[in-house]
This record gives C-alpha cells, sequence and structure tokens, in this order.
C-alpha cells in the first residue's frame, strides 16, 4: 500500500494524475499523505521516496510526542503527567513500526495533536484548517471535520462558522476536482476492496479488534504481528479497551477537548463496527490519542 502512494506521489510531480497513465483510477485513499510525499520527494529529489517516506515519518513522530506533551501541559498543568502521556505514545510499538510502514499514520497523529492544541487554546481558525487536512487524511476524517466544526460553535459562538467557510470550500473544491477527473468524489480502490474482501464470519470481530487496540496502546502485552489476530489478549485487552473508553467519557466531563476527541472515536468506531469491516493498522490512527491522553 506504501508503494501505491509513493508512485502517485512521484507520478504528480511529473505531472501524471494516475498510476497507469491514462487510466483514471483513483487507487488512493490518503490525499493529503501523498500531497506531503510529493512535495518532500520534489525537494530532495536526489533521495528515494521509499527512504525519505521513513525518515519523513520518524520526524512526524517526534513532532507527534512534542505536540502530545504540550496538550497535556496545557490540560493537567502538571510537568510530570504531561511526560508520562508522551512515553506512553513514544513507547508504543505499534507507532514505533507505523512510522516505519510508510503510511499516513504519523501525519495524521501529528494533524489530531495540534488541532487537538488549537482546540483548547481557543484558536479556531488553525483547528479548522488543521481539520481540513484531517479530513484528506482518510476518508473517515469527514467525521472529525464535521464534530469539531459543532464543537467549535460551542466554544467559541455561532460567529465562529466564519472560520470554516474557506476550510469548506476547498473541501468541497478539492472533491468537485477529483469527481471532474476520475468520476468519483469516493476512492475506487476503497469501493472495490468493500466490493471483493471476504465478508467476517463473526460479526462483531471488528468492534472487539478496535477495542482491543485501544487497550493494547494503554497495556500493551502483543506482538506486532498478532494485531491482525482476533483472540491473542482478547481476555484483557477488550477489559482494558473499554476501561479507557468509559474514563475518556468520564473525563470528558471536565476537558471539554477530550470529549469532542471521544466522541469522534465512538463514532469511528461504530463507521468501522456496523459493516464489520477488515482493519488494516493505518485505519487505527483515529485511536492513538486515546490511551495517551
Amino acid at each position: 500500500d506504501a508503494f501505491i502512494d509513493y508512485k502517485y506521489a512521484r507520478a504528480w510531480i511529473e505531472g501524471v494524475w494516475d498510476f497507469n497513465p491514462g487510466e483514471r483510477v483513483m487507487g488512493f485513499t490518503s490525499h493529503f499523505h501523498i500531497m506531503v510525499l510529493a512535495l518532500t520527494s520534489f525537494i530532495f529529489a536526489r533521495v528515494p521516496i521509499e527512504q525519505l517516506s521513513l525518515i519523513l515519518n520518524c520526524l512526524l513522530q517526534c513532532g507527534a510526542f512534542v505536540a502530545i506533551v504540550a496538550l497535556l501541559r496545557q490540560l493537567v498543568g502538571n510537568p510530570l503527567l504531561a511526560a508520562i502521556g508522551g512515553s506512553i505514545f513514544a513507547l508504543s510499538v505499534f507507532e514505533i513500526i507505523g512510522s516505519g510502514i510508510g503510511k499516513e499514520q504519523p501525519l495524521g497523529v501529528l494533524l489530531m495533536a495540534l488541532a487537538l492544541l488549537a482546540m483548547q487554546q481557543k484558536r479556531f481558525s488553525c483547528f479548522a484548517w488543521l481539520s481540513l487536512a484531517i479530513a484528506l487524511i482518510r476518508p473517515e476524517g469527514i467525521f472529525w471535520y464535521a464534530i469539531g466544526a459543532l464543537y467549535t460553535l460551542r466554544l467559541g459562538g455561532v460567529k465562529t462558522w466564519r472560520v470554516w467557510i474557506l476550510p469548506s470550500l476547498c473541501f468541497a473544491g478539492y472533491h468537485l476536482i477529483l469527481y471532474a477527473y476520475f468520476g468519483s468524489p469516493f476512492p475506487h480502490a476503497a469501493i472495490v476492496k468493500s466490493l471483493t474482501y471476504i465478508k467476517r464470519k463473526v460479526f462483531w470481530a471488528t468492534f472487539v479488534e478496535l477495542i482491543r487496540h485501544i487497550g493494547l496502546g494503554f497495556v500493551g502485552g502483543i506482538k506486532f504481528v498478532d494485531i491482525y489476530a482476533l483472540l491473542p489478549g482478547i481476555l484483557y485487552l477488550v477489559p482494558a479497551g473499554l476501561v479507557v473508553l468509559c474514563m475518556a467519557l468520564y473525563a470528558g466531563r471536565k476537558y471539554v477537548v477530550l470529549q469532542f476527541y471521544t466522541v469522534v472515536v465512538l463514532v469511528i468506531i461504530c463507521f468501522y463496527s456496523i459493516p464489520n469491516s477488515w482493519i488494516f493498522n493505518w485505519y487505527l490512527l483515529w485511536f492513538t490519542l486515546l490511551p495517551v491522553l
């Protein structure tokens, strides 16, 4: 999957928008990730893009760590607790490996941390633009965008709707361009995957997998290679994940930023769980900050 993104990024630099020239197929889902890859590869043209991607992801992970610590310091006012929270992120094997697979996970986590920091500081214009980037990281980022707009109206009053005008026009205009060129505003890759993958035999498998992953981020205890298997760690990681969700809901009563993020997480859990989708590890970027916060 990463090499699909790499090929699109290199093609965009050369003025070609397709994976195979002449075939108008939208074979990517992470628009902003490919934009960043294309720009970085254009600047550092001598470095192979597959190597550049790994270096970039490591730097993005470092940036996410700094943003997480800054957010926690503003929320709890305790440098030690902020450092502990940042360490949970920094020492996560899942996140470390996530920086090495070449996908959008590190960029998405950094954008989420920065957006939450902007919301906490009531910098609503900055939050709106970061939310636009998040909406272009993965298709389900639209939930973050829509819920974020509602929360800024709640925090800043009706007047804050103005900060969403230009980002929304950019979002709509970009998707009109996609429709005009590819014939669809939705990724063909996602449509094909939904039709070709074998349906899961256990109807609750996705829900359990997602809750287990939240517990994994807080407790740890299984190997990275086992993340696609349903049973490893299920007896203690699923309860741990449910505890983390309950703690987040409780803490959200005091911290509006955490409440917003928890609502987004719950919506995305439903989005994946109701159709019982197969989950790839970069889909899990949405849940990264929950155990940390």
